[in-house]
Formats: structure tokens, C-alpha cells, sequence
């Protein structure tokens, strides 16, 4: 395994999904998923070192899965891919919370599922770039 491609990616990766995650969750859906979450769930203001240390966890963890499993090599194999992986573990994930925890309402599993797919897309997009690169 490339471990300059590795670290590159998934920093580059890392800065997607925060970005888009303050996008989602900071700015577009915040409204809609504290409406629709246990009251007192979500924090005023996150923890940025481990939101950050977090994000860079999900984009290692996609680099790892698209490094060793997959020959992305563009970024529109990142973007299906991503896509793929984000749809099925942000709604596996989102109903399994749902089953388990009081924590969201049934309503709110779709927009999260969404986000997460177009989140994970963007990252995997980033990655099959970076990963294409000579």
C-alpha cells in the first residue's frame, strides 16, 4: 500500500466530510434533526478536535476500503463507490440507532441516509482522485 496516497487521500477526505458535514448538519438539516431528536441530544456548539479526529477516521476508513478492495482511480468511481458505501451504512446505521436508542424519530432516517450518501460521495469522489493520481 502507497502511504503518501494513504495519509494524502485521506486527509483530502477528512476536509470533505467536514466541510460537508458543517454543510448538512451545521447549517442546512440542524434545524430539522434537533426537531426531530431526543430533546437535549444535539450540543450548542460541537467539539471540533474530536469532530475533526472523527471525520478523519471515516475518511482513513474509506481509504482503506477503496485502497485494498476497490481500483478507484478517478473521481467518479469515488463518487459511485462512496456513494454505494454511504447509503448502506448511514441507513443500516440510522436504523439500528432507531431500534436500539431513543434518539431519533422515524422521519428523520431519510434525510440523514441522504446526507450521509452525498457526504460519503463527495469523500470517495476526493479519494478516487487523489488515489488516480501518478
Amino acid at each position: 500500500m502507497d502511504t503518501k496516497k494513504f495519509i494524502v487521500a485521506s486527509v483530502a477526505a477528512g476536509v470533505t466530510l467536514f466541510l460537508t458535514g458543517f454543510l448538512f448538519y451545521g447549517l442546512l438539516l440542524r434545524e430539522f434533526m434537533v426537531a426531530h431528536s431526543t430533546p437535549g441530544l444535539m450540543k450548542d456548539a460541537p467539539l471540533l478536535f474530536p469532530l475533526i479526529l472523527g471525520e478523519l477516521m471515516m475518511a482513513m476508513f474509506l481509504t482503506l476500503v477503496f485502497m485494498r478492495w476497490g481500483d478507484l482511480r478517478s473521481f467518479g468511481e469515488g463518487v459511485k463507490a462512496g456513494a454505494m458505501l454511504g447509503l448502506t451504512f448511514g441507513f443500516g446505521l440510522n436504523l439500528v440507532f432507531y431500534a436500539t436508542m431513543n434518539m431519533i424519530e422515524p422521519i428523520a432516517i431519510l434525510p440523514d441516509t441522504l446526507a450521509n450518501t452525498v457526504r460519503m460521495s463527495f469523500a470517495g469522489g476526493v479519494i478516487g482522485l487523489v488515489l488516480g493520481r501518478p
